[in-house]
């Protein structure tokens, strides 16, 4: 993904994701101690899905499918493990909510930042662009 969108892009998605992470994490867990950067490796894991989503018409199908397939296991089931974890009363150390502060930010963030390689025009883009001038 960094030769694709180069390191600036990914630099700065990941410095986002350890940030809007911590935040996350201080808001919903005031009381948890927060150490690493969990947020921004899971921010570059969500974005590798909204690189698919921007991506998949240039991408061979088959690897955008693995790659959505194991990017998207790995999130569903870290989210399975933390349900597991919340519900059972288990107090670990594990920050769940810097993980998914992280992921939501790379999911968003990273269609916003990524670029699609392939600029391919459609109608409805014209269409969009004169509705915006209109209201604006």
């Amino acid at each position: 993904m960094e030769y694709v969108h180069g390191s600036l892009r990914i630099g700065i998605l990941y410095c986002v994701g350890v940030v809007v992470g911590a935040l996350t994490a201080l808001v919903v867990t005031p009381n948890s101690k927060l150490v690493g950067a969990s947020g921004g490796d899971f921010c570059l894991i969500a974005a590798v899905l909204a690189n698919c989503l921007l991506n998949c018409d240039s991408m061979n199908k088959w690897i955008a499918a693995v790659r959505v397939l194991l990017m998207g296991g790995y999130i569903i089931l870290e989210t399975y493990g933390t349900i597991k974890r919340y519900s059972s009363g288990d107090e670990s150390s594990i920050s769940w909510a810097a993980h998914m502060g992280g992921a939501i930010t790379g999911l968003c963030f990273g269609v916003v930042l990524l670029r699609n390689r392939e600029k391919k025009v459609y109608y409805y883009d014209h269409v969009i662009v004169q509705i915006i001038r209109v209201f604006y």
